[in-house]
């Protein structure tokens, strides 16, 4: 039993070989037709088959054109049937729908729940996995960590003094910076909470982020007894200033204090173990916690040199 079945339409397209073989015939009829009434006038065959040639003129550029021509219009006709194959198909399909509104709702729930959770799905994978990190070089930049023997987790956040120690004395890394979390109280009477991030004045030098607009720290902003500075992400410029690029120089109340606002981040600016900061600001605790090398509190991010 043959298995043979002649295609759909709309994928029979015409072959280069099949519109030129139409074509010759076409005009080796015409052809010989006006051999014919020439013969019948009186002239040899000879002369009539050159008389008919010298009428019809160039006929490899009249094929060419008729070949042109002719395949153009077998396009158009396919591509008619097919999309009239295709909108009768739809109707096909609404008319079954509509006639099953049970199976099409649990259809259109599936089809629906599938695209969200697709979306969802490469949102997080985009976001964590395949989007760059919004920062020079990311791939030059790691964690530090301190090191003890612990059956939970082996690393330990470093002391303010071994910070300054790892800082002066390596020879591995270009710089490196420190951060903890926290948040602060923001305005007077009805104050409320915002997420925050505390740094070293380098961080942002570190990391080779540039701010929106403004500028980040600055060398010795983060000492004891420093004037109050705070960097305001992108999003809590936007909720709570309107995007108003004049915030700069303005003062806000954290924890009861006066503190200005010195610059904005980039919108695109995320740190991950910080991830919901709204507000960073320079490390605060005082001479005699930052003297205890017993006390770990800070995490270190450090950029390598050049060719490390």
């Amino acid at each position: 039993m043959s298995t043979d079945r002649e295609p759909p339409k709309f994928m029979r397209m015409p072959t280069s070989r099949g519109v030129q073989r139409d074509i010759d015939e076409e005009m080796r009829f015409h052809l010989d037709t006006r051999i014919e009434a020439l013969v019948r006038e009186g002239h040899s065959r000879a002369d009539a088959e050159r008389l008919a040639l010298a009428e019809f003129g160039d006929v490899s550029a009249a094929r060419r054109q008729l070949a042109t021509i002719d395949r153009n219009r077998d396009r158009r006709v396919e591509w008619r049937e097919s999309l009239a194959s295709v909108a009768q198909d739809v109707k096909l399909g609404l008319r079954s729908l509509r006639r099953r509104p049970g199976f099409t709702l649990a259809t259109l729930l599936t089809l629906a729940l599938g695209i969200g959770g697709n979306a969802a799905i490469f949102s997080v994978v985009y976001a964590v996995l395949l989007k760059p990190l919004p920062y020079t070089q990311p791939e030059r930049l790691t964690h530090l960590y301190e090191i003890y023997k612990s059956e939970v987790d082996s690393r330990s956040e470093a002391s303010y003094p071994d910070y300054l120690d790892w800082r002066a004395r390596n020879h591995s890394f270009a710089d490196m910076a420190g951060y903890h979390g926290g948040a602060f109280l923001l305005g007077g009477d009805a104050a409320k909470a915002v997420p925050a991030a505390k740094t070293t004045w380098n961080f942002f030098d570190v990391l080779g982020v540039k701010p929106a607009i403004g500028r980040t720290f600055a060398r010795g902003e983060d000492d004891v007894g420093a004037a109050r500075v705070v960097v305001l992400s992108y999003a809590f410029w936007q909720e709570q200033f309107g995007g108003d690029r004049t915030v700069v120089g303005r003062s806000v109340s954290l924890d009861g204090s006066p503190a200005t606002i010195i610059g904005v981040l980039p919108r695109d600016f995320q740190f991950a173990k910080q991830g919901n900061a709204q507000l960073w600001a320079p490390i605060d605790r005082n001479q005699a916690m930052r003297d205890r090398r017993g006390m770990h509190w800070l995490n270190i991010v450090a950029r390598l040199r050049p060719g490390v």
